[in-house]
This record gives C-alpha cells, sequence and structure tokens, in this order.
C-alpha cells in the first residue's frame, strides 16, 4: 500500500522581547504560522533549542509516521519563508523498498 502526503508550511518573522542577559544582537524570531496537511506527513510543533545568540531560529521536525517511505509513496512539501526568517528543517530519512518520491514543491523566499 502506498501513502501520498502533502505538508504545506509558512514562516514569518516577529520581534520578540529580550533581556539584557541574553546577548542578542538580532531581536527577532521566526514563528510557524500557518501549516496544512493531508495523509500521515505532519509537523508536531516548532522547537526553539538554540542557545541565546540563535534563539530565534525555528526548528521543524517532519513527521511521518508509517514504517518509514516505502515504495510508491510520495510526500510533497510547500515550504513559504518570509524575508529574514530563519528555520531548519528535517524531513524524514528511512526508507524502505526500492522508490522513495519526496517532492519539494514550492520554496518562497519573500
Amino acid at each position: 500500500m502506498s501513502w501520498a502526503s502533502s505538508l504545506a508550511l509558512s514562516f514569518d518573522t516577529v520581534s520578540r522581547t529580550s533581556t539584557a542577559k541574553e546577548g542578542t544582537a538580532d531581536n527577532s524570531k521566526t514563528r510557524l504560522y500557518h501549516r496544512k496537511h493531508t495523509g500521515a506527513l505532519m509537523v508536531q510543533r516548532a522547537l526553539y533549542p538554540e542557545p541565546s545568540v540563535q534563539q530565534g531560529i525555528c526548528h521543524i521536525l517532519m513527521l511521518y509516521p508509517p514504517a518509514g517511505i516505502a515504495g510508491g509513496d510520495t510526500l510533497t512539501i510547500d515550504l513559504n519563508l518570509d524575508s529574514g526568517s530563519h528555520a531548519v528543517i528535517t524531513t524524514p530519512g528511512q526508507v524502505s523498498g526500492t522508490v522513495r518520491t519526496v517532492l519539494v514543491k514550492n520554496i518562497k523566499l519573500r
């Protein structure tokens, strides 16, 4: 059985409140403000694990709950990033079978 899944993510940059001890020059934070998915490909939530200097970078872990990407599966990813956005995005990587189709449909930098 093959799966078809899609995921659309949009990011923007917002100002964030900082404290003097953070020592950041850039006072912005990248925010995941829109997500839409069909099928099993999804994002649980945005993460911000970086230390103080890079604290505004948004980390996204794409989840694909079926037991890895199998032959015939199609994943379509649509990313939109506003100017000044910073994101680290991981995609599912475990492959079983001989065919893997992961299509990054659009990456729009505004």
